[in-house]
């Protein structure tokens, strides 16, 4: 289906061919056939134009050294090839189709090849010499490929074959038409023998010696031929000789008749919503191929209608008929009929023959009425004029009698629900309001669950426009939008905050919310869960080994000896944390996370004795006052007293000496705990 409001006229082929001979033609085996074609471009470019013979076209493809050639034409230009086609002698006489193909499908894509279907009748090879004694044959009248009978659609032609009997017997002869089909003509055969006993036969032609007479040959085209020259192979056989065949060639034109009848016939021609339906009846009378092309067009400027058509170019075989079918919708409901008898659309059907043949006529002219509306969309027309009326008054009223609109607190509340004090978090807020233009000002306030006021109140001035203290933290544009606004709320406890908006304009009150309980979770208390204490007397050093837990609460650790009296035996030794780390111990703690975790913390011991270490976990109150949170004591370590200098042996070198020999005596001695010699 091709939708259109109206059609163009299909625009004229880029190509013109001329081919030469332009209908079949006959030749004798062993000459050459030349085959002209003369192509103009009609286009507006260039193009490289390929001509062939179609493979189909055996023997005369395979006959042709040269079936195809190229020839490159500019726009307005002309030019001629020939193909030249050798009959070998030996070529037995008959009809041999050929195709030419026209094609310029690198120039000119979206056009199809042009096509040339013809046939080559080749006949006998010309002899040089005859039998005396051969028959011999003529037909009258006399024709050619450049002068051939013309004859109408349904007339006759009349033809006489002439046939000589030269022999010394009697002969019979039979004419036979070789391409024509049989339904295309008939033979009427005459006796001359008219010898009494003699039987006379009605299918073939009795000829005594050395006489002549005549076989009549109708040849009556069928009223459905195609227009165009024909040729035929008129063949004549002796019954005395049938290896002896003659033949004749007889050339007709079937003059073309162009009549073509169409007609517009109407389906449906009212409708409402839906399409009307048309019919377009094609007829070709005449014995023509026909191509036509259809358009569809209205007396306006702007046509109403969309006109769907089956097709828009059709071919018409000789003797058939088509019938296309057509429909009409309205497009622009707007030109539709409110009351009465409906709006009649009146449009143009065209039809155009592709090759300038001639129509009786070419425009018909019919009605499609466009019904009017139903009863119930006037009434929703003077509804909506009604509607109309009360949203123009109700702009009005909007526009300089409204209220103005009052801002509205979409949202209100933490980034979380509950805090940890030992993170220092404090409490932040979020909150959307909508039609932020008219809010003069927000305060905040936060409270404890009792009422009393436990958050330091917050203002923000929005006089002239987003504070700056807001604009880290909000987006102005339909809603104003805020995140992550810091309180002053960090202490461990039961919170409620209270949003209030104050509008510039001086009739709207105050609009508040509050946010759900907020809870700050009070830090754990620092923890000791290891201290352990292990002596190496060798070196009187104590290793403490100990892990603390929450530790980035405390100020200061302690470490102090007792004795098992109770009594301070090793000096009290504190070391205050910095920054969550202490200086002095750092090559032997680590943190993690909350964990401190120390190892092999050496205490230098001088005297001996039985030792208790205390370790002591201090933090600093709101007051500025240290306490212990915590504290742990290690089992009894004892450091031994030194071990005093022991000679442990004392020997000479040798038991005897000589007085003679000057030699000094030599002693060997061995000493425990030598490090603790004096002298």
């Amino acid at each position: 289906m091709h939708s259109l409001e109206r059609l163009a006229i299909t625009s004229i082929p880029s190509l013109a061919v001329i081919y030469s001979p332009s209908a079949d033609s006959a030749i004798a085996a062993g000459d050459t056939f030349e085959l002209g074609i003369t192509i103009s471009n009609q286009g507006n470019r260039g193009a490289v134009i390929k001509i062939y013979l179609d493979e189909t076209s055996r023997p005369l493809w395979q006959w042709c050294k040269l079936s195809t050639q190229h020839i490159a034409l500019e726009t307005q230009q002309s030019g001629e090839m020939v193909f030249k086609i050798p009959i070998p002698l030996d070529t037995p006489p008959g009809t041999y189709k050929y195709l030419v193909v026209v094609d310029a499908d690198r120039h000119y894509p979206d056009e199809n090849p042009l096509q040339h279907q013809a046939q080559l009748t080749v006949l006998p090879p010309v002899q040089s010499e005859t039998t005396i004694d051969d028959p011999t044959f003529n037909l009258i009248p006399q024709s050619s490929s450049t002068a051939p009978i013309k004859v109408t659609p349904g007339a006759k032609i009349e033809l006489e074959a002439v046939v000589f009997n030269r022999s010394n017997r009697v002969d019979r002869f039979l004419l036979t038409a070789v391409d024509l089909p049989p339904n295309w003509w008939q033979v009427t055969y005459d006796s001359n023998i008219k010898e009494l006993g003699l039987v006379t036969e009605t299918n073939s032609l009795a000829l005594n010696p050395q006489s002549t007479s005549q076989i009549k040959l109708q040849i009556q085209p069928p009223s459905t031929a195609k227009a165009g020259h024909y040729s035929s192979t008129i063949q004549l056989k002796s019954i005395n000789a049938p290896e002896l065949i003659l033949l004749d060639i007889v050339y007709f034109q079937l003059t073309p008749i162009h009549s073509l009848h169409w007609e517009l016939q109407a389906v449906t021609t009212r409708a409402s919503h839906k399409a009307g339906q048309f019919a377009i009846l094609l007829q070709n009378q005449g014995n023509t191929l026909r191509e036509v092309s259809l358009s569809v067009r209205e007396e306006r400027d702007k046509p109403i209608c969309k006109y769907t058509l089956d097709r828009e170019r059709v071919e018409l075989l000789p003797k058939s008929e088509r019938s296309l079918s057509l429909g009409v919708k309205p497009q622009k409901l707007w030109h539709r009929p409110w009351w009465g008898k409906g709006k009649p659309l009146q449009f143009q059907v065209e039809c155009q023959d592709l090759h300038q043949l001639s129509l009786a006529r070419q425009q018909l002219t019919s009605t499609f009425v466009w019904e009017a509306r139903p009863w119930w969309h006037l009434a929703l027309l003077l509804l909506a004029t009604a509607s109309s009326i009360a949203g123009l008054i109700f702009a009005v009223w909007w526009l300089f009698f409204k209220p103005p609109a009052a801002p509205k607190i979409k949202e209100f509340g933490a980034e979380s629900a509950v805090y940890e004090a030992a993170s220092s978090d404090f409490i932040n807020l979020s909150w959307q309001i909508a039609r932020p233009q008219t809010v003069s000002s927000i305060s905040l306030i936060g409270r404890s669950v009792d009422g009393k006021v436990s958050s330091q109140p917050i203002s923000f001035n929005f006089e002239d426009g987003l504070p700056e203290s807001l604009s880290k933290h909000c987006t102005w544009q339909h809603v104003l939008y805020c995140r992550n606004v810091r309180t002053d709320a960090r202490q461990p406890g039961d919170y409620i905050f209270e949003l209030t908006v104050s509008s510039n304009e001086p009739k709207i009150n105050d609009i508040s919310a509050t946010t759900n309980t907020i809870t700050i979770q009070p830090a754990p208390d620092p923890q000791i869960t290891r201290f352990a204490a292990a002596a190496n007397n060798q070196e009187n050093v104590v290793y403490l080994d100990f892990t603390l837990t929450n530790y980035n609460q405390l100020q200061t650790i302690r470490v102090t000896g007792f004795d098992p009296d109770g009594a301070i035996k090793y000096p009290m030794q504190q070391y205050d944390l910095e920054e969550n780390t202490i200086t002095t111990l750092e090559p032997y703690c680590q943190g993690q996370e909350k964990l401190l975790i120390c190892n092999r913390v050496p205490l230098s011991i001088s005297q001996p004795g039985q030792y208790i270490f205390e370790l002591a976990a201090i933090e600093q109150t709101k007051s500025k006052e240290t306490t212990i949170v915590e504290s742990q004591k290690s089992t009894t370590i004892v450091i031994a007293p030194p071990q005093q200098p022991h000679l442990a042996n004392l020997t000479s070198s040798q038991p005897i000496y000589q007085a003679e020999i000057d030699r000094p005596i030599l002693l060997n001695w061995d000493i425990l705990q030598p490090q603790q010699l004096s002298t």
